[in-house]
């Protein structure tokens, strides 16, 4: 894992180890502070004449000014680099999400994926402003203070490189290998009550008119009691580790006075400062490690969002079947389709072949495998064995963007974004309000566009808080009018409609469909042409519908 998150950081190496230096003088401008104050004081008591001011004030002054410089410089330097990981680390979990969606999300609740594409991704900040760069400054701080103390002391310094190892390397390890499941429990716990709390807050309306608020302020209190206390386990562990660290310091300080008495060495005013001042890097670091037992758990719940793999993902053959008819827009030879970890398949041999002009209408029982069927026909899911092929060329993860651009797809839930009617309608498209008026009239939407204050610029709130089921099925058809794609598929695209509206709205959306490959599911639709195709899916099957 953290191979994997040093690979991440290679594009930005240049602001950490900026940072990296910077860091290493800071503190060892901490250290020569003392350093300096200590030989004054000692200077001064052994009855040298000494110039406060160009012998302390003077290098205090000097040294402070280059403390604070670099701090900024570290600060960042390393805030910059971390927060341009993390940019691109997001970009890689949403592309990753993107490849994956749905199959190997659809498990994940809202509030769960949400911890982990959010707060999980900002918890790995912690790593690479707070962890790369404390280690290594405070291994090289280490080093250049042994060395120096060597040089000053004698034999007595490693005594001090010893208890820098112990403080700043031997206990925060051990401290995080007894914290791991610990850490590894709290980024759970705080991922299942974000999620809970997600969860109630979109299901708001039926918490209350269920007055069920009291069952899951119960189910709130009673989570975050258990996250509190895994939260009191970690302090109480902190605590231990920093007593731990106080003792080992206290100890190596008699241990010190102990060589030199046995040595003969005198310890002088700067060698105690200079010891002083040596732990600051390390204990800086244990501060740090007490974050890890939560980051690393964050960190490999991100790296295993990367690692999967989509169920559905397409092998990069090219290969183009030996005969193909130019008028085939889509077609599909012995698809099949199970669910992740389902012993059978949900369908199996679906072999379709449709041009422009035509329209299927597949009907079926609920849970007959006609949502994923269609799916597969906008190149959502994909297969390896059975491709989707697109005026023949086969559909692969390379050029399903591409085969997108081709489809409209219009879910059963319409998903309705907290942003205006023309943002909803165009989602980034560059329509005139003509054309977008026009979409609304043809959805019959004119007497909620008249009700609304701002027009096409009225914010529809959270989950398309102002509309209704119907008018917010309504804007989904006339988003997918507005992109003109020869490919429509519609999974229930109507199914919260009246019956008349339904008729109309066909009607009027007839004309312009008229050449377009519609496949949509419908359990019960109301004014279909007559020349529609109707096919059934049933036991896996899918045949021409017989009444």
């Amino acid at each position: 894992m953290i191979k994997t998150l040093l690979r991440l950081a290679k594009p930005h190496l240049a602001p950490l180890t900026l940072s990296l230096l910077c860091r290493v003088f800071n503190q060892l401008g901490t250290i020569a502070i003392l350093v300096v104050a200590g030989h004054y004081a000692q200077r001064l008591f052994a009855g040298h004449s000494m110039a406060i001011w160009e012998q302390l004030i003077w290098p205090l002054l000097l040294i402070g000014v280059g403390k604070a410089a670099c701090r900024y410089v570290e600060q960042l330097s390393g805030h910059n680099a971390a927060f341009r990981i993390q940019e691109d680390l997001r970009n890689q979990v949403y592309w990753q999400l993107e490849a994956q969606a749905p199959d190997n999300i659809q498990d994940l609740s809202t509030g769960e994926l949400t911890a982990r594409v959010v707060s999980d991704i900002e918890r790995i900040e912690v790593f690479y402003a707070h962890t790369i760069v404390p280690v290594l400054s405070a291994l090289l701080v280490s080093l250049l203070v042994t060395i120096y103390g060597y040089w000053l002391v004698g034999p007595a310094a490693m005594v001090l490189f010893g208890l820098l190892l112990a403080v700043g390397a031997a206990l925060p390890v051990w401290h995080l290998k007894r914290n791991g499941l610990l850490g590894q429990g709290i980024r759970g716990q705080f991922g299942q009550l974000n999620a809970l709390l997600t969860d109630v807050m979109s299901g708001f309306s039926e918490v209350q008119n269920w007055s069920a608020m009291p069952f899951f302020q119960r189910k709130v209190t009673k989570q975050g009691q258990e996250l509190q206390q895994l939260h009191n386990r970690l302090a109480i562990r902190n605590g231990t580790k920093d007593a731990l660290s106080d003792v080992l310091i206290s100890s190596g300080f008699l241990a010190m006075l102990c060589v030199a008495w046995l040595t003969g060495e005198a310890l002088s005013l700067s060698a105690l400062c200079l010891y002083a001042g040596a732990f600051g890097p390390v204990l800086a670091l244990t501060r740090t490690f007490e974050d890890l037992p939560q980051t690393f758990p964050a960190c490999r719940r991100v790296i295993a969002m990367l690692d999967v793999k989509s169920s559905t993902e397409l092998c990069t053959s090219n290969a183009t079947p030996s005969s193909v008819n130019s008028d085939v827009l889509l077609s599909v030879e012995q698809l099949s389709h199970r669910y992740q970890n389902a012993p059978e398949k949900i369908f199996e041999g679906v072999s379709l072949s449709l041009s422009a002009g035509r329209h299927l209408v597949i009907q079926g029982e609920s849970g007959s495998g006609k949502t994923s069927l269609l799916r597969y026909l906008a190149a959502i899911y994909l297969s390896e064995s059975a491709p989707l092929r697109l005026k023949g060329q086969a559909i692969t993860m390379k050029n399903r963007e591409a085969a997108w651009l081709q489809t409209s797809y219009v879910p059963q839930q319409s998903v309705i974004f907290p942003a205006s009617l023309r943002y909803n309608l165009s989602l980034g498209g560059n329509y005139s309000d003509e054309k977008l008026m026009q979409a609304l009239r043809l959805v019959c939407l004119e007497s909620m566009y008249g009700a609304l204050a701002k027009g096409l610029d009225t914010e529809l709130g959270i989950n398309g808080a102002r509309l209704s089921g119907g008018e917010a099925q309504r804007i989904a058809l006339a988003r997918a009018w507005l992109r003109n794609t020869p490919i429509y598929v519609l999974d229930e695209a109507f199914s919260a409609l009246d019956k008349n509206t339904e008729r109309v709205i066909r009607h009027n959306l007839a004309q312009d469909w008229r050449d377009k490959l519609i496949i949509e599911v419908a359990h019960q639709p109301q004014g279909l042409n007559p020349q529609c195709e109707r096919w059934l899916m049933k036991e896996g099957q899918l045949t021409a519908f017989v009444d």
